[in-house]
Order: C-alpha cells, then structure tokens, then sequence
C-alpha cells in the first residue's frame, strides 16, 4: 500500500511551555482523477485502532470497478489529543472555510458539522503541548489503495510523485487534495500554537520553531 509519511517537528525555545495544535486536511475526491469521473455519494469516517487514529475515506456511488475508485486514509500515530471533522460545513462565499478556521483558531481542537455534497472534505487535528526547551514530533500518514481492473488480474494503483513546490520541497499531489493550510489544491499543513499561527509547507519533515 503506498504511503505519504509527514513528520513535523515542533522546537521549543522558551522558557516556558506552549501549546500547539496541527491539522490536516483532504477532500475525499474519489471518482475524479483530474480528468475523467466525478465524486458520487462519498463519506468519511473516523476510526481508531491503536496506534492510529484517523479518518477513511470512502466512496458508497462509485463504481468499484472504475478506474477512479479507491479509498484512502488520513491517520496520525500521535499520542497527544485528536479531535476531527469528517465533513465542513456547507456555506457560501468561502465561509466555510472561515467555519474551519474559527473552530481551530478558537482551541486548538475540531468540531464535528455535517455536509450534503458528494465530495465532503475531513480534517484531523493533534493538539499537545511542548515543554519549555524540549522538542515534539507528529505524525500523519496519507495512504491510498485503487484497485483497477485489467486483462489479467488486478494491480494497485499507486499515488502520483508531485512536482515541487516553490520552497523546492517535494509534495504528494492529486486534484483537490491537501495538507490543509488554504481552501483545496494546495500542499500547507495548518499549524497552531497558543501564542501564533504557523504554516509549513507539506514537506516529509518540517519544524515549527518557537523562540
């Protein structure tokens, strides 16, 4: 099974400790490819079986034997506090992704909403605290199985190898599909602690440094 593996590494340089919190975020585009299908009747759970928790991604109208079928996972080995969403809210005019980040920005955690559209987004959060001048780690895992039939038998379909970012950082991309930090198709990674808002880009390993 292919797998993504982002760690972050939040340093802690004060004196004194600080709250953080990191969230990921992906909308469940099964169905659509960047060129062909359309997401139908998808739905995101949240599961946990140790050490994971995470959210699944699932599609209950999409043809199991398209090409654009598959599921995927967004889950986090951390030990510190979870919270999620397995959908946002269905505003207009960018609100919601103004819910996203008024629920996050208030404390650190997510707050369930609920969603009627074929290709709802999930968002999974880790909040901890790194004591004054020691260091944290988290960790997402993106995973990702399609199974396609052909003349033969069937193989796995692995997630495309991105371009680069303008930081020169490797990324994983598929059409609306992101580390969330803006609204879709973008690799950032929200980071949140009690003092500022720090975005990192989707790198396989990144800092968030606090002096």
């Amino acid at each position: 099974m292919p797998v993504a593996v982002l760690r972050f590494v939040l340093v802690n340089k004060s004196d004194s400790d600080v709250a953080g919190a990191i969230c990921g975020s992906i909308q469940n585009f099964i169905g659509e490819d960047g060129s062909n299908g359309t997401p139908h009747i998808n739905r995101n759970v949240f599961r946990q079986e140790a050490p994971l928790k995470g959210i699944y991604f699932e599609s209950q109208g999409v043809d199991r034997s398209a090409e654009q079928w598959g599921t995927m996972a967004l889950t986090t080995t951390s030990e510190g506090a979870v919270s999620h969403r397995t959908s946002w809210a269905d505003l207009i005019w960018g609100d919601s992704l103004l819910d996203f980040w008024d629920d996050f920005s208030a404390d650190s955690r997510l707050e369930e909403r609920t969603s009627a559209v074929h290709a709802p987004t999930g968002s999974l959060a880790v909040s901890l605290v790194i004591p004054a001048g020691d260091v944290s780690e988290v960790t997402f895992l993106l995973t990702g199985i399609s199974l396609i039939d052909y003349p033969g038998g069937l193989r796995s379909a692995t997630l495309k190898r991105g371009t680069e970012n303008s930081r020169g950082s490797e990324i994983i991309t598929q059409k609306n599909s992101a580390m969330h930090g803006m609204w879709r198709g973008e690799s950032l990674l929200g980071c949140r602690t009690s003092s500022k808002r720090a975005r990192t880009s989707g790198r396989r390993s990144a800092k968030a440094i606090f002096p």
